[in-house]
């Protein structure tokens, strides 16, 4: 099972992938409204690095990285 560590570490992963290459936002958007335009993109990002699970494993991992973010 993922450690919410590692959750964190893929998230920030991809949410600065995104920052720095995205284009729904402009140099001086903040960061909380980035996260927002490419939640969804980051979260599907980090459940394709995981191995196959269950769809009841990923709506878990879902609702711990909603309450990490």
């Amino acid at each position: 099972m993922i450690t919410d560590e590692q959750l964190m570490s893929d998230f920030t992963y991809w949410l600065d992938h995104y920052t720095s290459n995205g284009d729904r936002h402009y140099s001086d958007t903040k960061d909380w409204k980035i996260i927002e335009l490419y939640y969804d993109q980051i979260r599907e990002r980090v459940l394709e690095g995981l191995p196959e699970m269950t769809d009841e494993e990923n709506e878990d991992i879902i609702d711990r990285l909603n309450n990490l973010v």
